[in-house]
């Protein structure tokens, strides 16, 4: 609601955002959940993501190749010019009671060296660093004064990149990928069943 609200009221212009979120989101699993969603109605798509695998001291390396792959796929399934933002770890974010504090600093230094190069190498991909978002962050807990601070760092780089319309927004209709392609047939269960008029008013349309 914070991002929103931020937004909005720097443009002028009404914001839909949906947030998708779970405990454990990892790479693997990031990538699974956005693809049961049509992200092709989003003009931008932002990840918060790695705090889970921080908690959990993952090996930097293979987790960047992970969020390489997530990124590519989300490519693959999204119109040309969408972007994409993918928010470093703040260390504090992954504070919990009883680690200590250097520790999550370090490894969210690792994960976010990951982060940095691998969106240095994907198109319409971005890194947003957040700078210091106040006291409340060295806590476990967060306020929503916390959320607005973050929300307003967040802002002027969305707002920044999706003012340029110059780009063209067109499905890649070209990157056929016959797995992709078998696997949404297979979920609308039309094969081998009795003709049906509407789908065969859409293979007509999609003929001509």
């Amino acid at each position: 609601g914070h991002l929103a609200r931020s937004i909005a009221s720097t443009t002028g212009r009404g914001v839909d955002i949906d947030v998708f979120a779970e405990l454990e989101m990892t790479p693997e699993r990031c990538r699974d959940l956005l693809r049961e969603i049509k992200t092709t109605r989003y003009d931008a798509v932002v990840l918060m993501i790695g705090m889970w695998d921080c908690l959990s001291v993952t090996d930097a390396e293979p987790w960047g190749v992970d969020l390489s792959a997530l990124i590519d796929d989300l490519l693959f399934r999204t119109p040309i010019g969408q972007d994409i933002f993918v928010v470093p770890l703040s260390p504090a974010s992954c504070m919990v009671v009883g680690s200590p504090r250097w520790v999550t600093d370090f490894h969210a230094g690792e994960l976010n060296a990951q982060i940095h190069g691998v969106c240095a190498l994907k198109p319409t991909t971005t890194a947003i660093t957040l700078t210091d978002v106040g006291p409340d962050d060295i806590e476990q807990h967060r306020t929503s004064q916390t959320y607005r601070a973050i929300a307003e760092r967040l802002a002027p780089t969305l707002i920044a990149v999706l003012s340029n319309y110059s780009r063209p927004r067109l499905l890649m209709l070209d990157r056929v990928d016959e797995a992709h392609r078998q696997e949404a047939l297979d979920r609308l269960n039309i094969v081998d069943t009795e003709p049906e008029d509407r789908f065969d008013r859409i293979a007509t349309l999609a003929q001509r």
